[in-house]
């Protein structure tokens, strides 16, 4: 069975390709709002009521649980979540 390119093949390809790189600039975007941020921040003290904790809480079990390849990000979230605590 040979494969045949069809065009809707490449049209998909090309919305992927899209979505990808709007993807990538929203990531980068959030990146410099948390690094502008914790520039803001400085090594103060976050003074957190318990829905913020238990928000923070579940997106740092849900963060961990992930299997991801991208390390330097999984290492930028913890310290971000290790300062907030």
């Amino acid at each position: 069975m040979s494969f045949i390119l069809q065009p809707w093949h490449i049209l998909h390809a090309a919305l992927c390709g899209l979505v990808n790189e709007r993807q990538q600039q929203v990531i980068e975007f959030q990146n410099a709002q948390i690094e502008a941020l914790l520039k803001k921040l400085g090594h103060k003290r976050l003074l957190l009521d318990d829905d913020q904790r238990r928000l923070l809480a579940v997106n740092d079990s849900v963060a961990c649980s992930s299997t991801t390849t991208d390390a330097p990000l999984d290492s930028e979230l913890h310290r971000i979540v290790v300062i907030l605590r």
